[in-house]
């Protein structure tokens, strides 16, 4: 074989290869992260429990799906066919917490707030609090649980 047509190859193999390195490398380096934190998928169905601190009775119990996660980034959406879905955005922190923002427009208590989570090391329950601002400017919040569906 003729040495251009070797240099040609190689030539293009490489730009290839930094292609694909450039597409799917902070993926692939986001996914090893998390794996290096200890995280196990957490993609997928929760059923959420909310309690309002000093009241024992259930807030709200309604279905958190995440549904995307670009590197430390965690994209989901919560769906209450009674009150309606809020989206949430989030990031993964290191010890299995995680960290969430919701925000709704619909009949909630809290119609904006935060969202942190311990999760157990087999990735089936987190659970943490919640807070957030209410529509009257006061803010809200207690006890969340998360179970893997």
């Amino acid at each position: 074989m003729d040495s251009e047509i070797i240099a040609a190859l190689i030539g293009g193999g490489a730009t290839l290869l930094a292609a694909l390195l450039a597409i799917f490398g902070t993926t692939i380096s986001s996914a090893l992260k998390r794996k290096s934190l200890g995280y196990p998928s957490i993609k997928g169905c929760w059923k959420a429990t909310w309690y309002i601190d000093g009241i024992d009775e259930i807030y709200l119990e309604d279905i958190v799906m995440i549904k995307k996660i670009r590197g430390m980034k965690i994209y989901g959406e919560g769906i209450n066919t009674g009150k309606g879905n809020y989206p949430l955005t989030g990031k993964f922190s290191k010890n299995l917490i995680l960290n969430f923002i919701y925000e709704s427009n619909k009949d909630y208590v809290s119609l904006s707030g935060v969202i942190i989570l311990k999760m157990n090391p087999l990735g089936e329950q987190c659970s943490g609090k919640w807070y957030g601002y209410t529509k009257e400017d006061k803010i809200t919040g207690g006890t969340v649980i998360w179970d893997r569906r």
